[in-house]
């Protein structure tokens, strides 16, 4: 350790010393002298003879007397206080003033039972050495006390260590009634008392009856605040003096900093008045720079521990994470892996029901294209034969006067055939699309042109029902199809709606490019469409009907209002003859409040 500033060579403490001459006076508790060696003759001036049973009034003034009676009354509580030396004025026979030093030792003289005790009195004649001396003395004994302090806190381990030798020395090492060390709690900003001892504190330093004083109040809360020396030589004359355990007169304070920063604050008090010096302030405040450095040290480490402890933890949590979520990775793989054994007897599996199935397929496949092939052959067989049972029918009919009871079978025969010719070439059609046999000769065609066409031949079956039929039809929307199989489905609309709306009703029919906003998701981005719309004010479909509305030789719910047939064939070629152009069909209807029938085809 670095020898303290204030510490002085042993040969230069011994130099100053010689030359001085020191005299042994012993008295009682009273101050009546018992001895009186020669060199007390030599520095008072008088004889052994004429001192015996005087008291000190002849070589001592009445204040100095005072201090030394409450010395006596000091070593008379504790025997075994340290050494205090004290500066007085001596009077010399002559009347001649000196400055001289003076120290005090117990004689005992009674028994362990009822102890009684004499005073040996060392005096120094100090006056030609008085101020090197007095500076000598308190250099050697700050040295002393910050040395005994710094060994002794060198093996502490925490700061209740530290403060509780703060407070031992102070007591221990210069004489102070009492010592109490506050520690500053920088969350709340206040100073919490840490250790004390003295009179009235247990010797282990345990405060019995902490207190807590916010930064700024009091005369500690000041010396932390301010981070300066507070000594108080009367505290009666101190308004911001508080007690602790009792009131006492003088207080000294002193702040523990740390490279700028209030850590604590060393704090006693002692019943008499302007008990505490300079030099009692000046030792605290080294002791203070000596233990801040200790406590930040200390903290410093304990911090590390914890930050060690806790990373040890974390550790421990982790590697105890990562065993738990392997164990569950391995139980993991052996789920998926007897999953995976299982999907290979469900593929195996799944593999032949796919075999079979395909098989099946291909055998529904061939019967379709079979039944399709049957059901063209019968309806083309069937085509002619109906044609001339409609063209006889024709001509039987004119041949017959109008009166003539066959008239009406014949009506009805020749009705009849022209519902079975119109069946069966539709029936041929769908019979085409199926096999793939349907051709579609695709040229730019007016759609607004081709359905005003279509209209127009419908007027006569709207009219019979009283039907009205408003178009709204840009004049350009072209489109590329065939323009037989789009005249199919133009006509097939609109005749379903003719058909199956009520008598007085409007059909509605329009006709527009579709603007970008208007796109459909299924939409190809590439290209445009054109829309066709033919609403009907009829009965609407049910949800079960729209389910099926566009597949062969399904019965809906709703019926002709005019007595028309219905063979369930139209609907159905309309979807194939409009996806076979790329287009797209849909149906808007709630039950009871009309159809929408929408086609979108590509346009030219």
């Amino acid at each position: 350790m670095n020898q303290p500033e204030s510490s002085l060579p042993v040969s230069l403490f011994s130099t100053a010393l010689q030359g001085i001459r020191e005299s042994v006076i012993i008295t009682t508790a009273e101050g009546i002298v018992l001895d009186w060696d020669s060199h007390s003759e030599t520095i008072f001036g008088w004889a052994r003879g004429e001192m015996i049973g005087e008291d000190l009034s002849n070589i001592l003034h009445k204040h100095d007397l005072e201090t030394m009676q409450q010395e006596f009354d000091r070593l008379t509580q504790s025997p075994v206080s340290t050494e205090r030396p004290y500066t007085a004025l001596g009077r010399h026979r002559s009347g001649k003033h000196f400055a001289l030093e003076y120290s005090v030792q117990t004689l005992s003289i009674g028994s362990n039972s009822e102890p009684n005790y004499n005073f040996c009195i060392f005096i120094r004649d100090i006056e030609q050495f008085k101020d090197g001396y007095a500076e000598l003395r308190r250099r050697e004994r700050r040295y002393r006390i910050l040395s005994y302090f710094a060994s002794s806190i060198f093996g502490n381990d925490t700061v209740e260590e530290v403060c509780r030798d703060i407070t031992q020395n102070c007591i221990a090492e210069m004489d102070f009634e009492d010592a109490v060390v506050y520690l500053l709690d920088a969350e709340c900003n206040v100073l919490v008392q840490s250790a004390a001892f003295g009179k009235g504190k247990e010797a282990n330093s345990t405060v019995l009856n902490p207190i807590d004083i916010p930064m700024g109040q009091g005369i500690v809360g000041a010396a932390a605040l301010l981070q300066t020396v507070q000594l108080i030589w009367d505290t009666a004359l101190d308004p911001r003096y508080i007690v602790d355990d009792k009131p006492r007169l003088s207080e000294l304070a002193v702040p523990i900093l740390y490279k700028g920063t209030t850590i604590g604050v060393i704090d006693s008090e002692h019943s008499r008045r302007n008990f505490f010096t300079d030099e009692d302030a000046l030792i605290l405040q080294q002791m203070a720079s000596i233990a801040a450095t200790k406590i930040v040290r200390i903290r410093a480490e304990e911090q590390v521990r914890m930050m060690n402890d806790r990373l040890e933890h974390l550790v421990q949590e982790r590697t105890q994470e990562l065993y738990d979520a392997n164990a569950e990775i391995q139980r993991q793989m052996e789920i998926l892996a007897h999953q995976a054994q299982e999907i290979e007897y469900s593929n195996v599996e799944l593999q032949d029901k796919n075999e079979q199935l395909s098989a099946l397929n291909s055998e529904l496949d061939a019967a379709s294209r079979f039944k399709t092939e049957i059901l063209s052959i019968v309806a083309h067989d069937l085509k002619n034969p109906l044609g001339a049972v409609m063209t006889f029918a024709d001509l039987a009919l004119h041949d017959i006067g109008k009166e003539s009871p066959a008239q009406r079978f014949l009506q009805r025969i020749a009705e009849s055939a022209s519902y079975m010719f119109s069946l069966t070439t539709q029936l041929l059609e769908a019979a085409a699309i199926d096999l793939g046999k349907m051709t579609i000769a695709k040229h730019e065609i007016s759609l607004s042109a081709l359905v005003r066409t279509i209209l127009e031949s419908s007027l006569g079956r709207s009219a019979a029902k009283s039907q009205t039929i408003l178009v709204e039809a840009e004049p350009f929307v072209v489109v590329m199809g065939d323009e037989g199989r789009l005249h199919q489905v133009v006509d097939n609309l609109v005749s379903n709606a003719l058909k199956y709306s009520p008598h007085g009703t409007t059909i509605r029919v329009c006709v527009t490019n579709l603007k970008p906003p208007e796109r459909m998701s299924y939409h190809n981005p590439d290209i445009g469409y054109a829309r066709l719309e033919i609403h009907d004010e009829g009965p609407g479909f049910s949800e079960e009907d729209k389910a099926k509305v566009f597949q062969f030789f399904q019965r809906l719910s709703a019926t002709p209002t005019g007595g028309e047939s219905s063979h369930g064939v139209g609907l159905a070629l309309v979807k194939k003859i409009v996806e076979a152009h790329n287009g797209f069909i849909r149906l808007e209807s709630e039950s009871g409040r009309g159809a929408t029938f929408i086609v979108e085809l590509p346009i030219a």
